[in-house]
């Protein structure tokens, strides 16, 4: 018999940072009926989501993710924008550590920050990052940035990427 995967307690604070910001415990649990009592056992550890519950919360990340999407495609068409040309790297030495949190690129001073983490995200994982400034970057290059700034800083914080 398998046992069943829960989401740990920082997937579920990176959910409600991802989706409602620095102050995200009430409207998430709000948005998934529940009280904030009960998010706070999900955080401690104390207790953990059913199954039911964890669905709910797949179907809103699932559904906060598409609607950027959306509206990304309606004003890219209305502006009939051309891709950018050039495509940056994302080496070691064009990365530059601001602090324990934050990447910079130093080439388009673009600036990616990581949360802190209870248990460290498995090798490999990139876990989200938000975006302090986006410098001359398209989407892909958002994503490889995000990735090459993790394993940086990934290193830093726990000697490996």
């Amino acid at each position: 018999m398998s046992q069943q995967r829960s989401l740990s307690a920082d997937q579920i604070g990176d959910i409600g940072r991802q989706l409602y910001g620095e102050h995200w415990q009430a409207p998430l649990a709000r948005a998934l009926g529940i009280n904030t009592r009960l998010l706070r056992y999900w955080l401690s550890g104390e207790a953990r989501p059913s199954p039911g519950q964890e669905q709910r919360l797949v179907a809103l990340t699932e559904h906060a993710a598409a609607e950027p999407h959306r509206q990304a495609r309606k004003l890219a068409a209305a502006l009939q924008r051309p891709k950018f040309s050039r495509r940056w790297s994302f080496n070691d030495n064009e990365l530059e550590i601001v602090n324990q949190k934050t990447i910079r690129h130093k080439p388009t001073g673009s600036e990616m920050s990581f949360y802190e983490y209870v248990t460290p995200p498995q090798p490999g994982d990139v876990p989200g990052g938000t975006i302090c400034k986006m410098g001359d970057l398209d989407a892909d290059d958002l994503q490889r940035f995000q990735i090459s700034a993790w394993k940086k800083l990934a290193v830093l914080r726990y000697g490996r990427a």
